[in-house]
C-alpha cells in the first residue's frame, strides 16, 4: 500500500473515536467517589449497596445510582453484605381464628406505630409524585340533609283533609302543628299512622 496524500493515515484515524482519551461528560467527580467510599466505610458498613444508596441520597445529598455505588465500592475491595444465617427448619403455625387476621408481629403495636410515623415521611419523599394541579380534586363536605335529598327517591303524594297520605301500603299522618308550615317539611317530619 502506498501512502499517497496521507490516505492510510486518514483511514487509521477514522477508526479511532475523536473523544478517545477525554474524560466522559457524565463521569463521577473523583472527590464524590472518594466520599462515597469514606462514608460507607465509616457509617454504612453493615448496609447493602441498595440501602446505602438510599441513605446517601437522603442524608448526604449524594444522588448516584446503585450500580455507581456498587462499582466504586467493589473497586475499593468492599463487597455488599449478605445474610449468612443457617436455614431454619420450617415450623408451621396454628391456623388463625379469622380470615385476614395478622399472623405475627415481632414488635408491640406501639413500637410498630412509632416506626411508621418515622417511615411514612421517608417513604413519601422517596415515592410520592407531585400533582400537576395543586387544587384538591375532592369536593368539600356536603350538608347531610342536602345529600339525603340528592340520593332520595322522590315520590309525589297528595295530602287528604286529615293531613295524611299513603305510601307503599302504609298510611302516614302529619302532626297537627304542621298545618301552618307545610312548606318546610322534611322526611323526618312524617310519622306512621298506627
Amino acid at each position: 500500500m502506498s501512502d499517497e496524500g496521507g490516505g492510510i493515515q486518514k483511514w487509521v484515524m477514522s477508526i479511532l473515536h475523536k473523544n478517545r482519551g477525554r474524560k466522559p461528560a457524565n463521569a463521577l467527580d473523583p472527590d464524590v467517589a472518594e466520599a462515597i467510599t469514606r462514608i460507607y466505610q465509616a457509617e454504612l458498613s453493615g448496609y447493602n449497596f441498595c440501602h446505602a444508596t438510599d441513605v446517601l441520597a437522603e442524608e448526604k445529598d449524594i444522588f448516584v445510582s446503585v450500580s455507581t455505588v456498587s462499582r466504586y465500592l467493589k473497586a475499593n475491595g468492599i463487597r455488599s453484605p449478605k445474610a449468612k444465617r443457617r436455614p431454619k427448619k420450617h415450623r408451621s403455625r396454628n391456623a388463625r381464628e379469622s380470615e385476614g387476621e395478622m399472623a405475627q408481629m415481632d414488635a408491640s403495636l406501639e413500637q410498630a406505630n412509632d416506626f411508621l410515623k418515622q417511615y411514612i415521611s421517608y417513604y413519601n419523599r422517596k415515592f410520592a409524585v407531585q400533582a400537576i394541579n395543586p387544587e384538591k380534586a375532592y369536593l368539600p363536605k356536603q350538608n347531610m340533609f342536602e345529600l339525603q335529598l340528592i340520593f332520595a327517591k322522590h315520590e309525589t303524594r297528595k295530602l287528604n283533609s286529615g293531613l295524611s297520605f299513603s305510601f307503599d301500603n302504609h298510611k302516614y299522618r302529619l302532626p297537627d302543628q304542621a298545618a301552618g308550615c307545610l312548606k318546610s317539611l322534611n322526611n323526618n317530619f312524617f310519622s306512621p299512622v298506627s
